[in-house]
């Protein structure tokens, strides 16, 4: 079994580091594990540094300016091998939690979109009232 702790899938964190926590447990004994960051082997352990860990063993990952993906691969010592693949991002910066947040893109577009046709509206309506008003002088 493999537990991971400290970031959960497309989840958005406002900080420049989180602590990422795995833990292995299983009947025989683990044999290896291996955490990969965008594709990139980021630390691995082999049977006795689990061992020595007792299973526990932990990883920090660094701000981004874009998602990242996490891979998390362990094998034990019967063969059988357990990954889990997960992506967030990780930044502090709120320009870049802005330009990611679909949704928010998308209401902002709406509301500058609705402040344009009111603003054209209530232009066209002051000068339907000028001129009115002119023509009855």
């Amino acid at each position: 079994e493999m537990i991971i702790s400290g970031v959960e899938p497309d989840t958005r964190y406002v900080e420049n580091q989180r602590t990422v926590t795995m833990l292995l447990e299983d009947n025989i004994g683990m044999k290896g594990l291996s955490v990969f960051l965008d594709g990139r082997l980021a630390e691995s352990w082999d049977e006795e540094a689990l061992a020595e860990a007792a299973g526990n063993v932990t990883i920090d990952i660094g701000s981004s300016h874009d998602w990242q993906e996490l891979q998390v691969v362990a094998s034990d010592k019967a063969g059988n091998r357990t990954e889990q693949k997960m992506r967030f991002l990780l930044t502090s910066n709120l320009w870049i939690q802005y330009i990611h947040n679909g949704p928010l893109l998308i209401a902002t577009g709406i509301g500058v979109a609705a402040l344009l046709i009111l603003g054209i509206f209530l232009s066209g309506s002051r000068r339907k009232k000028k001129k009115g008003g002119e023509e009855k002088a």
